[in-house]
């Protein structure tokens, strides 16, 4: 049982190896052609300095943001990068390498902890395939943590802001909605918001 775990998480770090490799020399090669669309700055929330780190895994989870988001009816969705999902799917299977492999007997003797990261990692694994975030002319709707979706209409908009982590934080006269920084399609969407910041000012 134990050979099959470890080869299960070696097969799935090679494997996300092999796609980050794929996926950065495509982003080069897209840089090349001119096919980037660099987004726009979005300024950092007071707070955004505090505890603030961008990892190798935020900077993977970038490549692939100027994909094309998959459109409906005039509604566009963006959904996490290909690395995000494969950096997510990692992280998911060394937490569950440190629980179930040869060192954690000490945690494995204690059934309360093994739910607790069991639950939490497979949640946030969950949570993160299931991603969404979709936005029209007449307003944007993303999840929460509880999967709930919430929706605020544009002519409500007041700000953007980056937390300094991996969320944009959108505020509007109806509420505030957290929206994750790696999904394909961010650039353009930022670009959007931007303009529409620079217009709410000006009345």
């Amino acid at each position: 049982m134990m050979n099959l775990i470890y080869l299960v998480v070696g097969f799935g770090v090679a494997m996300g190896l092999i796609a980050i490799c794929a996926v950065v020399l495509f982003q080069r090669l897209a840089n090349r052609a001119g096919m980037n669309h660099k987004a726009p700055f979005i300024p950092k929330s007071p707070m955004a300095g505090v505890g603030s780190f961008a990892g190798p895994g935020a900077a993977l989870s970038r490549l692939g943001q100027n994909g094309r988001a998959h459109r409906t009816l005039g509604t566009i969705v963006m959904r996490p990068t290909l690395v995000g999902k494969i950096f997510n799917v990692f992280l998911v299977g060394l937490m569950m390498f440190f629980m179930f492999g040869p060192g954690g007997e000490t945690y494995r003797s204690e059934p309360f902890i093994v739910l607790i990261v069991v639950s939490a990692t497979l949640f946030v694994g969950l949570h993160v395939s299931l991603y969404e975030v979709s936005y029209d002319a007449e307003g944007v709707t993303a999840p929460t943590w509880y999967y709930q979706r919430r929706t605020h209409k544009w002519e409500d908009f007041m700000s953007i802001h980056d937390d300094g982590h991996h969320l944009y934080k959108l505020r509007f006269e109806t509420g505030t909605i957290t929206v994750n920084k790696y999904l394909v399609g961010m650039p353009t969407f930022l670009t959007f918001v931007s303009e529409l910041r620079e217009m709410t000012k000006r009345l």
